[in-house]
């Protein structure tokens, strides 16, 4: 737990440093990270804690866990990724559909606007 706040970057290094400065003053590992999880509010590290404090009080391997975890959250984003790529293609499908039907709209208005139809 220690190598956290020396491996990371600054703002989830500094949170795991007050975790660890909680633990110096008497607060048991999974009320600290219960206090993290607060703090931060984010799905993923609410993953992390709840599995740190099954993984303590049941048993099990924790780096095994932490790698299920860091292939779900791995995943996780790929999929936001194509969602992303899927809706903004949707979106310029509507932009580009709109403008067409203008277009189409105002060259029927005026036949001399725009390109010459014979």
């Amino acid at each position: 737990m220690a190598l956290i706040p020396k491996e990371m970057a600054a703002p989830i290094a500094q949170e795991f440093n007050l975790v660890l400065k909680e633990m110096e003053v008497g607060i048991a590992l999974n009320e600290a990270l219960n206090h993290l999880n607060r703090r931060v509010q984010s799905d993923e590290y609410a993953l992390v804690a709840t599995a740190t404090n099954i993984v303590r009080e049941s048993g099990g391997n924790l780096a095994e866990v932490y790698d299920r975890i860091a292939q779900t959250i791995r995943d996780r984003q790929a999929m936001r990724g194509k969602i992303d790529a899927m809706t903004s293609e949707g979106k310029m499908q509507g932009i580009f559909g709109g403008q067409l039907f203008l277009f189409a709209k105002l060259h029927r208005l005026d036949r001399n606007a725009g390109f010459p139809v014979d």
